[in-house]
């Protein structure tokens, strides 16, 4: 009979089950491929010069044999900070977690020689039969919540920074800017700021700001500058 918590979990299109002890010996010394896990999936980083960042003795080599996720996100390098456990993390935190997988998962050219396995069998996020537990679902759910305000706050930031002035003719253009604020509290705004929205005035209090997936494109971006290793390329 098919039970609630099977009803609350899906199969995953892995191309295969690795367990924990064949995990743990894809270390570089039982085994001289090197191989970790994130979210339960499980890649091989050897190639592309992995070797730099993840064989003993290098920085990173905690990763390896392992499902470090909680590491990703807080930088804590040890073995109680090397777990798959996300427990009281935020959304946005476990958010940063999931844009390290895509940086695994090759979202960049560059990242290509990392090599996905399949997912982590009988561990944290799939059971022994690859399919995704609850933690898997409550990670996702986490950073789908920080996904949409990351867009929520995008969005106001543009309406922010539009405004619209009247001309003339009475008809509406609009205008980006960085507007002026009050030195100190109680102060008058510039006249700067005070634009008509058609029909409405806006409101021009500064908001939060989100993640922007497209500044990546920009600028030289890795994930490694969360951890203080600016311009890695493993």
């Amino acid at each position: 009979p098919t039970t609630a918590a099977a009803a609350t979990t899906t199969t995953t299109p892995a191309t295969r089950l690795v367990t924990p002890d064949e995990l743990a010996t894809r270390n570089g010394v039982d085994d001289p491929s090197l191989w970790l896990a994130i979210v339960g999936r499980v890649f091989d980083v050897t190639r592309g010069g992995g070797a730099r960042h993840y064989a003993r003795g290098m920085p990173y080599a905690g990763f390896v044999g392992r499902d470090g996720t909680r590491a990703f996100a807080t930088g804590r390098f040890d073995e109680d900070g090397l777990v798959p456990d996300v427990d009281g993390l935020s959304d946005d935190e476990i958010l940063g977690v999931r844009r390290w997988l895509e940086f695994y998962e090759g979202g960049s050219e560059e990242r290509d020689a990392y090599r996905e396995i399949g997912v982590l069998a009988g561990g944290h996020y799939y059971d022994a039969n690859g399919v995704e537990t609850r933690r898997k679902l409550a990670f996702d759910a986490a950073a789908n919540r920080a996904e949409g305000r990351a867009r929520d706050d995008s969005a106001r930031e543009a309406l922010w920074r539009t405004c619209a002035r009247k001309t003339r003719s009475g008809a509406s253009r609009l205008n980006t800017l960085v507007p002026v604020r009050p030195r100190s509290r109680g102060g008058r705004r510039s006249s700067r700021t005070d634009f008509l929205f058609p029909s409405a005035r806006v409101s021009l209090r500064s908001p939060p700001l989100g993640f922007d997936p497209d500044a990546r494109a920009a600028v030289h971006w890795s994930p490694y500058d969360r951890v203080g290793v600016v311009n890695a390329d493993p």
